[in-house]
């Protein structure tokens, strides 16, 4: 048949083939014109067992009631009396002629060739007295799927979600159909039965076609309001991609409640067939209505290549569906912290929160679905709002980590703004480390341990000095430049080993370094002193009075560090001047000033080791050594 391209040739093919007859978009053409072909094939071989049925305990079969009315046959549910059971029984109309009666052997022959949970079972085929030949089936109680779509809310994703899932059971009979080589040419709501116990079936194979033997007629055979456009036109073969389109408008009026195609009559919605498919998608599941229009494109390639893969593609969805609504969820989510994050005075701090928590819900749905274009189209419209709200707070390591971690190319002025902060941020820690540095080397905790420690040493050798100085007899005198010179270099060596054992917390800092280089200075100006004065002809009591200064000097040094330390050198002062006023109370007090000397500095480091608070923790940072 050459391709149909014109209303007027449609319908010039409609009249030739329906006479005057008035069909409807959503009934089934063609039942008739499949007998063109049928007739080629020849009757059953074997002859069809004879079947009685009435109310007579003796006859096979009693009619109960009427299930069903088609164009060419009844259904009827009848009581099988040699098995007790209810079961479906399709007969002919008493009208019908021959091409209907092979069309009705053709359909139960075909159909008993599937066995599928899908696919309603075909118990029987035989032949009636007067009646012609009937098809036993299972007795199916339930109702048609297009009965629960009339009452279906759209909005409703849960309900959406459960047809869905019928639609898979669909898919899986037509995969099992099609590895048979048949096609089946009208699916449709109408054509899916649901169960009372959750059963979903494929019935009425009148038009299917087996692609092993059959040719395709030159007639319109299928609903119109559900034609793939080869169906139409007869641009291309009828093959398993044709029952994709046609599942693909059973998902379509899922989603929306009508058929694919709609018309005023048969004409106009198969010509609506031969246009592509559109779906407002407001609020609908938009991976679905995806799945749909591929399903239903109007080149056969375009496609999904069999049932089987439009199953899997719905299977995938059901299993996405909670990661789309955390994704769903997460958008409206954005929407309204970016309403606050634009007002006159946003807390960023609260919406940082809120930003958070969305991200974590897009997150979320990645995991669940890692390809989930909702959720990557909300982590990429998430970043920047978070990194406002990053650069507003001050967080500047949590704003470069979004940045470097960012899908999608960031604002220039944010990254701008970023590197400004972090330029000012650096100046200023360079500023804080450099302060704390400073108070570092001037905090008196540091090493506060280790200067008591010396000082009791120190305390300790200049008493037992003194005492042995006093409790000599005979021998040198005490006071003789020679002795003094001696004991000098003594003190100053002791002192010094101990520097050099506790060197690395004796020097921890400026306050320890500038401590200790004037202990050692004492010691050693002492030992240079008295070397010269040895030298020069100094006597003993002259060396004494001058050292007393000396060492009083050095030690009000310590006021640098603290100004208590004046109220140390304050001893050595009292005892110059006492060396000097009253001469021979010098060998008093050069013995007896430097013991309170040391004693007064190891009482003035212990009371500010534990009185004074760090300049290093008043800055928030811990002392590397306090206390030690």
């Amino acid at each position: 048949m050459a391709k149909i391209t014109a209303n007027e040739e449609l319908r010039e093919v409609l009249r030739r083939q329906l006479g005057d007859a008035d069909v409807a978009p959503t009934e089934t053409l063609g039942r008739e014109a499949l007998t063109i072909g049928a007739r080629l094939a020849a009757r059953p071989d074997v002859p069809l067992p004879s079947v009685t049925i009435g109310d007579d305990a003796s006859n096979d079969f009693r009619i109960l009631e009427t299930l069903g009315e088609g164009g060419m046959g009844l259904v009827y549910r009848a009581r099988q009396r040699a098995l007790g059971r209810d079961v479906a029984l399709k007969r002919l109309r008493e009208d019908a002629g021959e091409a209907n009666e092979i069309a009705l052997l053709r359909e139960a022959t075909l159909a008993g060739r599937l066995e599928h949970p899908n696919l309603v079972p075909i118990h029987g085929l035989g032949h009636c007295e007067g009646v012609g030949p009937v098809v036993v089936m299972k007795r199916v109680r339930g109702e048609p799927m297009k009965v629960r779509l009339a009452d279906l809310d759209r909005d409703d994703e849960p309900a959406i979600a459960a047809h869905v899932e019928t639609l898979v059971h669909v898919c899986d009979a037509m995969d099992h159909a099609h590895r048979q080589g048949i096609v089946h040419r009208d699916l449709k709501p109408e054509n899916v039965m649901l169960g009372d116990l959750g059963e979903v079936y494929v019935v009425d194979w009148g038009v299917a076609l087996d692609l092993g033997e059959d040719r395709v007629d030159e007639l319109l055979v299928g609903t119109p309001a559900y034609m793939a456009p080869e169906m139409v036109d007869h641009s291309g073969a009828i093959d398993e991609r044709t029952d994709v389109y046609l599942l693909g408008g059973i998902l379509h009026e899922i989603l929306t409640g009508r058929p694919p195609h709609r018309g005023r009559d048969s004409t106009s919605a198969m010509l609506n067939a031969l246009r592509p498919v559109q779906i407002q998608t407001d609020h609908l599941p938009e991976e679905l209505v995806a799945i749909c229009l591929r399903a239903c494109a109007l080149l056969p390639e375009n496609r999904f290549p069999t049932a089987a893969a439009l199953r899997d593609a719905l299977h995938g969805w059901l299993e996405h569906r909670s990661a789309a609504q955390l994704a769903t969820r997460a958008h409206a989510q954005l929407a309204e912290a970016l309403v606050e994050l634009e007002g006159d005075a946003p807390d960023h701090a609260a919406t940082l929160e809120r930003l958070d928590r969305v991200r974590h819900g897009f997150q979320n749905a990645v995991e669940l679905w890692p390809g989930n274009p909702r959720a990557l189209e909300g982590l990429d419209a998430v970043t920047e709002p978070i990194l406002r709200c990053q650069l507003a707070l001050g967080n500047l390591p949590a704003a470069r980590r979004l940045v470097e971690q960012a899908r999608t190319t960031i604002d220039p002025a944010l990254r701008a703004r970023l590197e400004t902060l972090e330029a000012k941020r650096e100046e200023e820690e360079r500023a804080r480390h450099h302060i704390q540095a400073l108070a570092r080397e001037r905090d008196l905790a540091i090493g506060g341990e280790s200067r008591r420690a010396i000082s009791i040493l120190i305390v300790g050798a200049l008493s037992a000095t003194a005492a042995a100085v006093f409790a000599a007899r005979g021998g040198t005198e005490p006071g003789h430049p020679t002795f003094l010179f001696g004991l000098s270099v003594v003190l100053f060596a002791f002192v010094s080993a101990i520097v050099l054992a506790m060197r690395s917390r004796l020097l921890a800092n400026y306050v320890n370094r500038f401590t200790i280089l004037t202990v050692l200075a004492c010691f050693g100006g002492v030992v240079l002193h008295r070397g010269l004065a040895l030298l020069a002809g100094h006597t003993g009591l002259e060396i004494v009075q001058t050292d007393l200064v000396l060492v009083t000097v050095l030690i009000s040094l310590l006021a640098i560090v603290h100004r208590g330390f004046l109220l140390v050198s304050a001893v050595g002062v009292v005892g110059a001047v006492v060396a000097h006023a009253w001469p021979e109370s010098a060998r008093y007090a050069i013995n007896a000033v430097p013991v309170l000397l040391a004693a007064g500095i190891y009482v003035m480091w212990r009371r500010l080791s534990f009185s004074d608070q760090t300049l290093v923790e008043r800055m928030g940072e811990p002392p590397s050594d306090a206390g030690g």
